[in-house]
Parts: C-alpha cells; sequence; structure tokens
C-alpha cells in the first residue's frame, strides 16, 4: 500500500489523489463515510441509493409491515 500525503485546505478540505480515485472507482460526487479511531481517519466509499430507489424501498417496507397485520 501507497502512502499519500494530503493537505488540508483552509476550509478542512482535502483532495484524494487521482489514483486511489481511479483505483477505488471514486467519482464526483461520491459518499464517504468517515470513521476516527484514535489518532486514525478511514474513509469508505458508500453507495447510496437514489431518491426513486428509497421511496421504492421504503414502500416495499411499508407493504411488509401491513401484511404483518
Amino acid at each position: 500500500m501507497d502512502i499519500e500525503v494530503l493537505t488540508v485546505s483552509s476550509k478542512g478540505q482535502i483532495v484524494l489523489p487521482v489514483g486511489i480515485r481511479k483505483s477505488m472507482n471514486i467519482k464526483a460526487g461520491a459518499k464517504l463515510a468517515v470513521h476516527v479511531s484514535g489518532d486514525i481517519i478511514m474513509l469508505k466509499p458508500v453507495n447510496m441509493p437514489s431518491p426513486n430507489e428509497f421511496e421504492s424501498r421504503l414502500s416495499e417496507a411499508v407493504d411488509w409491515v401491513s401484511s404483518l397485520e
């Protein structure tokens, strides 16, 4: 694993190097979860459902709960 040194901007922003973005298939607008453990900061890409996917899943859950009654 290569080590990259990043700089934090005055706004608290960092830039992920292009090599990391390509290897992890991280595109503009991607969501990352952040976890802090002691002095370690970990980032993990997360796949968020689109609003339509979320609404569909919510509808399925409501239907399922209704079927239990």
